[in-house]
C-alpha cells in the first residue's frame, strides 16, 4: 500500500531544513567569537535548533505523506526522537569546535551525527502508530545513510567556515537539501504492508495533524527566537569589539605618548614589546628593541636591570625599583628610575612590565637648587665668615708689628722670634682652615657616600657661625655624646642641613627679641643615640617665636617661607628635607611648649645608627 505526498507540506519541510540550519550556522557564528562557558552555551543553543529543526522538518515530511488510514505517535519513543538529534549534533559540535581544522575531528564526529540523524529519524517512524507494518528497502536505508553523514559532515565543516550572511544563507539552502534528501530517501525505503491483526490508533497516542501544527508553530518560534538572540548578540558583540578598539586606540596613544619608557618583556628578560619616549632615553628605535634583553639595552648598567628582572620574576603581582645609569650611543648618560611589575600571572599581559622614568633633568635641577641654597648659606654667614678670619689676622698682624719694631729698635731675642713665627704659623693654618672648608663647602658635592661621625660635621657647623651669633646677641650651645654617632652618607650634606637650621633658629630668635628682650636668646644643638632601635637623633632648638600652626603642613614646602620678602628664598627646609630622606632619614618640626606657651621650635633629624 502507498501514499501520495503533499506539495505544500514538503515545501513546508524544506523551508524548516533550511530555517534550522541557517539558525544553526548563525549560532554557530557566536561559537568561534567567544570561548569557555559562553561558547559552550552557544554550541548547545546551535544543538538545538539544528537537531531540533531536523526533527520538526521530520515530522512536517511525515505529515506530508498522505496515507488512507489514521496514524498516531507513540509519545515516548516521540521524545526519545526528539532528543537524540540534539544530543548528536551537540557533540559533533563540541568535537569540531576543539579543532575546526582537522579533517579527522570532522569526519568523526560527522559520522556520529548523521547515523545519530538516522536514528532519529527510523525512531521516529518506529513510533508511528497504524494498521499496517512498514518493510524497508535495505539499498535505500544505506542510501538515507550516506546522505546523512555526507550531510552532517558538510553541515560541521560550514558551521565553522562560513562568514557572511550570504554564505550562510547558501549553506543553509545546500543543507536544507541535504536534510530534506535524507529524509525522503528514508521515507521511499518504507513500503507500508496492510495488517488488519494490528491495533487501530488509540486515544493514547499523539494525533498526526496535531502533531505536525504543533510542531510547525513551535519550531518556527523557537527557531526565530535563536536567530533573534544571535544577531543581538552579534551587534552587542560589535559594539563591545568598537568600544573594545577604541579603548585600544586610546590606550595606545596613551602609552606612546606617556613620558615614560614602558618595555614588556619575558621571565628572561627579553623585551617583547615596546613604548613610549625609547628614541630619547636609549638612544633607539621600538623594533630595534624587540628581541633584545633589557639589560643590553642599559648600556653600562645592565647587570642592575638583568638582578631586577630576576628579582621581579620570583615577586608575582608585586612592583621592585632602581635608579640606574645608560650610556647613550651619541655620549652622554642618562639617570632613570626603573620599576619593575611582574605581571606573568595575568594571561593579557603575561610578561614583566619595566616602566623606565627620566631623571636626569630632575636631578640636574635639584643639584642646581642644593648649590643655590649652599651659596645662599654662605652668603647668610658672610659677616661671621669675615669675623673668623679677621682674628687669626690681627693676630698675626700684631705679633709681626712687635717683631719688626725690636728689630728697627737692634733688639733681637732669639726665642721672642721664634715665638712670634710659631703665632703666625699656627694663626695662617686656621685661616687655611677657614678658607678650604668655605671652598669645599660652596663647590658641587659630587662624591661617594661613606660612613662619618656626625659629631664632627655638627662641630664645624656649630664653629662657623657661633662667632658671628654670639656677636648678634645669640648663644649657640653644643652637646655632644662621649660615644661617636656614626652614620652613612656625605658630611657635607649635613653641615648643610645644620647650618639651614641654625640659621633659621637665629633669625626666630631675633624676631622674637623685638617683641620680648628681656628672653633668653639661645640655641641648643644635641644629638643622642638609640642602639637599641638603631637611629641617631639631632636635635636643633630655639628659643624663638615657634611655628604657627597653619604653617607647620607647609614648612618643608619648595618656596614656602613665613619670613619677610629678601630674607629667605624658601628653599633651605625643602632642601634639608631632600638631604635627609636621601640619607634614609626624617625631619620633623615642632613647637617647644613650656606652661602652655610655645617657647621655641624644635627640629629634629633621625638617621640611622651605623656601628
Amino acid at each position: 500500500m502507498s501514499g501520495h505526498y503533499s506539495t505544500a507540506l514538503v515545501l513546508l519541510s524544506y523551508a524548516i531544513a533550511v530555517f534550522a540550519s541557517f539558525t544553526a550556522l548563525d549560532l554557530a557564528t557566536r561559537v568561534r567569537t567567544t570561548d569557555g562557558t559562553g561558547a559552550r552555551a552557544w554550541i548547545a543553543a546551535a544543538a538545538v535548533a539544528m537537531g531540533g529543526g531536523i526533527w520538526a522538518m521530520h515530522f512536517v515530511g511525515m505529515l506530508a505523506w498522505m496515507m488512507p488510514m489514521p496514524v498516531a505517535y507513540d509519545s515516548g519513543i516521540t521524545v526519545a526522537s526528539l532528543l537524540l538529534p540534539i544530543v548528536v549534533t551537540g557533540i559533533g559540535l563540541f568535537v569540531v569546535n576543539a579543532d575546526a581544522s582537522s579533517t579527522g575531528r570532522t569526519l568523526a564526529a560527522g559520522t556520529l551525527m548523521g547515523a545519530g540523524i538516522v536514528s532519529m529519524h527510523y525512531l521516529g517512524m518506529s513510533g508511528m502508530r497504524m494498521q499496517a507494518r512498514l518493510d524497508y528497502d535495505p539499498v535505500l536505508v544505506a542510501v538515507s545513510v550516506l546522505i546523512a553523514i555526507v550531510a552532517s559532515v558538510a553541515a560541521l565543516r560550514l558551521a565553522f567556515r562560513t562568514g557572511s550572511g550570504l554564505q550562510r544563507f547558501a549553506a543553509a539552502g545546500v543543507m536544507g537539501l541535504a536534510v530534506v534528501g535524507m529524509h525522503y530517501t528514508g521515507m521511499a525505503a518504507a513500503t507500508l504492508v496492510m495488517d488488519a491483526d494490528l491495533p487501530a490508533p488509540s486515544g493514547d497516542g499523539l494525533d498526526q495533524t496535531v502533531v505536525g501544527t504543533l510542531v510547525t508553530v513551535v519550531s518556527f518560534v523557537l527557531l526565530s527566537m535563536a536567530l533573534a538572540s544571535a544577531m543581538i548578540d552579534r551587534r552587542l558583540a560589535r559594539r563591545e569589539a568598537g568600544m573594545l578598539r577604541s579603548s585600544e586606540l586610546r590606550f595606545r596613544a596613551l602609552v606612546q605618548n606617556a613620558s615614560d619608557a614602558m618595555l614588556l618583556t619575558d621571565h628572561a628578560g627579553t623585551i617583547g614589546f615596546a613604548s613610549g619616549p625609547v628614541d630619547r632615553i636609549f638612544g633607539r628605535s621600538e623594533t630595534a628593541l624587540l628581541g633584545r634583553l633589557a639589560a643590553e639595552v642599559v648600556e653600562g648598567d645592565g647587570g642592575n636591570i638583568a638582578e631586577l628582572v630576576s628579582d621581579s620574576a620570583a615577586k608575582p603581582g608585586e612592583s621592585v625599583s632602581r635608579t640606574v645609569r645608560t650610556e647613550l650611543p651619541e655620549g652622554g648618560y642618562r639617570t632613570l628610575e626603573v620599576i619593575a611589575t611582574n605581571l606573568l600571572h595575568q594571561p593579557a599581559v603575561a610578561g614583566i612590565v619595566l616602566t623606565f622614568r627620566d631623571l636626569t633633568e630632575r636631578l640636574r635641577l635639584e643639584e642646581e637648587l642644593d648649590q643655590t641654597s649652599r651659596l645662599a648659606t654662605l652668603g647668610t654667614m658672610a659677616a661671621g665668615i669675615a669675623h673668623e678670619m679677621s682674628q687669626p689676622l690681627n693676630a698675626i698682624s700684631l705679633w709681626s708689628e712687635d717683631a719688626l719694631l725690636a728689630m728697627e729698635d737692634g733688639e733681637f731675642d732669639r726665642d721672642h722670634m721664634k715665638q712670634v713665627m710659631k703665632v703666625a704659623v699656627e694663626q695662617a693654618q686656621r685661616l687655611r682652615a677657614i678658607v678650604d672648608h668655605m671652598r669645599v663647602f660652596s663647590r658641587r658635592d659630587t662624591g661617594t657616600t661613606e660612613v662619618f661621625d656626625v659629631r664632627d660635621s655638627l662641630k664645624v657647623a656649630v664653629q662657623l657661625v657661633e662667632r658671628q651669633f654670639a656677636a648678634e646677641g645669640v648663644t649657640v650651645a653644643l652637646a655632644l655624646p662621649e660615644e661617636p654617632a656614626q652614620a652613612r652618607g656625605r658630611p657635607l650634606q649635613l653641615e648643610q642641613v645644620v647650618l639651614n637650621l641654625l640659621t633659621n633658629a637665629r633669625d626666630a630668635v631675633q624676631d622674637r627679641v623685638a617683641v620680648a628682650p628681656d628672653r633668653d636668646s639661645r640655641i641648643d644643638v644635641a644629638v643622642r643615640t638609640d642602639p637599641a632601635a638603631g637611629t641617631l637623633v639631632i636635635c636643633v632648638s630655639d628659643t624663638g617665636t615657634g611655628i604657627k600652626p597653619r604653617d607647620m603642613a607647609r614648612i618643608f614646602d619648595p618656596f614656602f617661607t613665613v619670613k619677610e620678602a629678601g630674607r629667605g628664598t624658601g628653599l633651605g627646609l625643602a632642601i634639608s628635607f631632600r638631604i635627609v630622606e636621601a640619607l634614609a632619614g626624617r625631619i620633623t618640626a615642632a613647637n617647644v611648649v613650656a606652661d602652655g606657651t610655645v617657647t621655641g621650635a624644635r627640629f629634629e633629624v633621625r638617621l640611622p645608627l651605623v656601628e
